[in-house]
């Protein structure tokens, strides 16, 4: 047991991935990373309060593009929503015919009651079954994997090494 979590210490220890390796192994696998189902790039904004809830519904509803310097920069600057991209399977359908409308405008759906607060949606982007999803959206798997290949391979150079330094005995 102290041998795994000596190995494992020093496996951690001598395992990084930078940013510049996920990037490469993404373009190496790119092929790999087709979107199986159409997908929602959308904020989500969440209230405890209706009253701002309905207030940042009708902030958004006035700016006409998130392109639109002023408002919608500020309205991500004040109540600082988090960017989910969601499966079209995953949302209620009721959420997902209003929030898929008005193809190509922007659309926002709320506010809705969830889990004791309220919660307004803003769509930002569709995108497709079958098309590649971009590094951003799967960079963390990518990392992940990446680490798990290196840990491999120094896991188990670290063993040979020490089977050849301290006569590996082999349980039967």
């Amino acid at each position: 047991m102290l041998g795994k979590l000596y190995v494992e210490n020093l496996v951690a220890r001598r395992v990084s991935v930078s940013m510049g390796e996920v990037e490469a192994y993404y373009n190496k696998t790119k092929k790999q990373h087709v979107r199986n189902t159409r997908e929602l790039l959308i904020l989500r904004f969440s209230f405890a309060s209706l009253d701002t809830a309905r207030l940042v519904r009708k902030k958004l509803d006035r700016v006409t593009s998130p392109a639109d310097d002023g408002g919608f920069s500020g309205i991500i600057a004040e109540f600082k929503p988090t960017r989910e991209l969601v499966d079209e399977i995953k949302i209620k359908k009721t959420i997902r015919t209003q929030l898929l409308r008005r193809r190509g405008s922007p659309v926002t759906v709320g506010p809705l009651s969830v889990g004791g607060g309220y919660a307004v949606f803003h769509l930002l982007k569709v995108y497709e079954k079958g098309t590649t999803k971009e590094q951003i959206h799967v960079q963390e798997k990518l990392r992940n994997q990446l680490v798990a290949m290196k840990s491999h391979a120094v896991r188990s150079s670290l063993v040979d090494s020490l089977k050849v330094k301290y006569g590996g005995h082999e349980k039967k």
